[in-house]
């Protein structure tokens, strides 16, 4: 505990006495770069992003939903018998894991859902553990965000004497 505080009052004196900016990155994910810009350089960026933000709207409102067709997916033959489980099943088991699998789909979670069994499926996979799941709403569907583990399980489990 007082070797941090040395350190962060190191930090603190060295950074005020140089005139640098200490920038503390405490993202949990890899979600890209961090590019850092002068204070007066973010404040033109910012405006001219509010500014192309407030388009005028259009007296005449298009519905893009009503002239597109919604596209059905259909389900590979044979990706229904895919399961989903956990980690304790899948360890006592006997499953080996092939990957991650991640899916962005807009539109309607049971396409989704298809969508990543089809692709499961086509990897030769029999199960899926769901590690996370997002829906964020968009102007005229859902962002559906879906990240699984792939595994291939053992078609019988295997009994003791």
């Amino acid at each position: 505990m007082w070797k941090t505080a040395k350190m962060l009052a190191l930090a603190a004196i060295v950074t005020s006495a140089t005139g640098c900016q200490l920038l503390i990155d405490n993202r949990s994910r890899e979600s890209g770069a961090v590019v850092v810009v002068p204070s007066d350089e973010w404040d033109s960026l910012r405006q001219a992003s509010l500014a192309a933000s407030q388009t005028p709207v259009p007296t005449e409102t298009i519905d893009p939903v009503a002239e597109t067709p919604a596209v059905k997916i259909e389900p590979t033959p044979g990706s229904e018998s895919i399961a989903f489980t956990n980690y304790t099943g899948a360890s006592l088991g006997g499953c080996t894991t092939l990957g991650i699998i991640e899916l962005q789909h807009r539109g309607v979670m049971d396409d989704a859902i298809t969508l990543l069994k089809n692709e499961a499926f086509r990897l030769n996979s029999n199960m899926l553990i769901l590690t996370e799941m997002n829906s964020l709403p968009a102007e005229y569907n859902n962002t559906i965000t879906i990240e699984a583990r792939i595994l291939t399980c053992p078609l019988r489990l295997a009994r003791g004497n």
